[in-house]
């Protein structure tokens, strides 16, 4: 996959909307391959049933970047104003390997039934994950190499037949952010961050309604971009959060919700304890409403609505981006034709043409999506 991009990058200064214009011209080009196999099965120890699983993976992402890339200030703006800054890109930009990240992995978990009502989950992920980056003359520059054991614990109890609650911790290594162009240390990839996860919750599902429950905690290695304009890891991003949701059918009616409130804040080192973490809203909400039209068997109608809280753009909390609610409505139609079965979608996404700021990662927003119409069909063989 490459990419040859062109751009206006603004530098937000202050929440008025005045920024720096900066423009990016600049090529990469990304190589993926994966591949993952995977044993499952039960069997039983004495009164205990075990469901286990077995698995091997291995993935290798190559980066490319181009060697002439361009990335200068232009001038000053508001975004009250239109911007008049004029710039014309620049001729071919030579590509050079930056980079090869690998990660192997082999993991393995057993599902114990201890009996009608209680059951335990126990795995554990071995991952090797190796990262080296290039200069453009083909020599090393950074090399990171280290192992990880991961693990994943669950206890789950049925109260009855429709309902589950359960306490579960997981692990999990992720790969560090590669810096774009806005920072001093452009062009490097950062390494792999660990996550810690711990969560209680309740499911349930009757006849006509279900209802989920859930506490969270994540604890999360922090990137942001420190005094300097350094993307750097350090400290925690730590989220605590509530998720509702439930959903009730009444005839060709069926109405659901979520709503999620969120605490979160950079701690353990961080340069900005304390601070909101950047792009963690403190509420969302959704809703949708969907009808199964009983004169056109197949055909359903729906509408739903998010609402997305205000948002810090940066670690330091200084920019603010305001919530913003969209609405989109939609129809589906599920038939079969020739013998197969087949499903057409309709919909219209920000039916209300909602102008809005949507925070996009680090210190970044992208203007919110315009209305949209979307058709589509499926044809299962």
């Amino acid at each position: 996959m490459g990419t040859r991009r062109s751009e206006s990058v603004l530098f937000l200064t202050d929440s008025g909307g005045n920024y720096q214009d900066y423009r990016s011209d600049y090529a990469e080009r990304y190589a993926y391959d994966q591949w993952q196999a995977m044993v499952q099965g039960g069997f039983a120890t004495g009164a205990l049933e075990h469901q286990v699983v077995l698995g091997a993976s291995w993935q290798q992402q190559k980066n490319d970047y181009s060697l002439n890339s361009v990335y200068q200030q232009m001038g000053t703006g508001s975004l009250g104003s239109r911007n008049v800054i004029a710039y014309h890109p620049q001729g071919g930009l030579d590509l050079y390997r930056a980079g090869e990240i690998t990660q192997k992995a082999l993991f393995a978990s057993d599902t114990v039934k201890l009996s009608d009502r209680w059951s335990v989950l126990a795995g554990v992920r071995y991952t090797r994950f190796r990262q080296e980056g290039y200069t453009p003359d083909g020599a090393t520059s950074a090399l990171y190499d280290k192992s990880s054991v991961t693990p994943t614990v669950a206890v789950m109890f049925r109260p009855d037949a429709q309902t589950m609650t359960y306490a579960s911790y997981v692990e999990s290594l992720e790969q560090g952010a590669t810096v774009g162009n806005a920072y001093v240390n452009r062009g490097q990839t950062l390494g792999p961050l660990t996550s810690k996860q711990y969560e209680v919750g309740i499911k349930t599902e009757r006849s006509g309604w279900a209802a989920t429950a859930a506490l969270f905690r994540i604890e999360r290695g922090a990137e942001y971009a420190n005094a300097g304009n350094v993307l750097v890891q350090d400290g925690l991003s730590v989220y605590q959060g509530l998720e509702l949701g439930a959903s009730k059918r009444a005839g060709a009616w069926t109405v659901g919700g979520n709503l999620m409130l969120l605490d979160s804040e950079y701690r353990k080192g961080s340069d900005y304890n304390g601070k909101r973490v950047a792009g963690a809203p403190r509420f969302v909400a959704a809703g949708q409403v969907v009808y199964s039209v009983p004169q056109v068997q197949g055909l359903k109608l729906r509408a739903d609505l998010k609402y997305t809280g205000s948002t810090m753009l940066r670690p330091a909390n200084d920019v603010k981006v305001s919530g913003y609610t969209i609405v989109n409505v939609g129809a589906s139609y599920e038939t079969r034709l020739g013998g197969y079965d087949t499903i057409f979608r309709a919909a219209i996404t920000n039916l209300a043409d909602k102008r809005y700021w949507e925070f996009q990662y680090a210190d970044y927003v992208k203007p919110g999506y315009p209305r949209a119409l979307a058709l589509g069909m499926t044809l299962k063989f």
